[in-house]
């Protein structure tokens, strides 16, 4: 089939012909008796052009018909393409709202468990400290058999008070053996820089037994004693293996470690302790 914009234009052409271009007569001569059976000319000119007409109308019908189909076809198919493409659209909206939602959710309830858990935590460790410092708090539970009840069979061992009517070891002086010392004193500190702070370390080694006065006051003598330094590092011990292998992997002995002096002027730490049964006790 021939495209529409073809046709028109021939027929057009045709048209101008007709309505312009006389008919050429004929040389022929008619005989006297046919002329009355012919036709005039001017009639059949017309019908001519008006079959013509007729049948150019016919051959354009059809296919600016189809043509204007396939528009419509076209448009319905785009329309149907928007549609669906809105309704995904509002079906990923839907899902990331119910997502949210859910996320939302989930948040609060780990919130709620993470407090509840928090709050269950810190009951249980004042009862922990509480057991410590006052065995009496809690009849028939000590702090160990209050401890594994908490933390189960794998709780590590905790170290007890001694009893309060517990026979107090022998006073005197105690006597501090330097097991191994290191450091820069004041003067050879700035001298390797003007950031470099003065340091003194002792490993020391006291008779087992002392008294935790006798141990508070040899900490207190130790402070006086290097109070120039910026830095102070003591660790004493009543056993001469513990002592001696703090000094190889420096890993303390907490059943033997007994004493420490520590300052640091950094973060600003000034404090001695006394270890006992493990326990460590600043003392004031």
């Amino acid at each position: 089939m021939h495209p529409p914009g073809l046709w028109l234009q021939t027929c057009c052409l045709a048209l101008l012909c007709l309505g312009t271009a006389p008919l050429a007569e004929e040389t022929v001569a008619i005989p006297p008796e046919s002329a009355a059976l012919a036709p005039e000319s001017p009639p059949a000119a017309a019908a001519g052009k008006s079959l013509f007409l007729h049948w150019v109308g016919e051959e354009l019908a059809a296919p600016l018909a189809a043509a204007a189909d396939q528009q419509q076809q076209a448009i319905a198919h785009m329309q149907g393409e928007t549609a669906a493409m809105r309704q995904e659209m509002t079906a990923v909206k839907d899902e990331v709202s119910a997502l949210r939602l859910e996320v939302q959710q989930l948040r609060e309830t780990l919130d709620l468990l993470v407090r509840q858990i928090m709050a269950d935590l810190e009951q249980e460790n004042a009862q922990l400290r509480g057991a410590l410092h006052d065995p009496q708090a809690f009849p028939g539970q000590g702090p160990r058999q209050l401890q594994q009840e908490v933390l189960g069979a794998s709780a590590p061992a905790l170290a007890q008070l001694p009893p309060k009517n517990a026979p107090a070891p022998p006073r005197g002086k105690v006597t501090l053996e330097i097991v191994d010392e290191w450091g820069r004193t004041p003067e050879e500190a700035p001298r390797l820089g003007p950031d470099v702070s003065s340091l003194k370390g002792v490993i020391g080694l006291v008779p087992a037994g002392c008294a935790r006065e006798d141990l508070e006051q040899l900490g207190r003598e130790l402070r006086a004693q290097y109070d120039a330094y910026d830095n102070i590092n003591i660790e004493v011990f009543d056993e001469a293996g513990a002592a001696a292998d703090f000094k190889e992997r420096q890993v303390a002995d907490r059943a033997h470690q007994v004493l420490t002096v520590s300052r640091h002027k950094g973060s600003g730490r000034d404090a001695i302790s006394v270890y006992l049964e493990g326990v460590a006790l600043e003392v004031q």
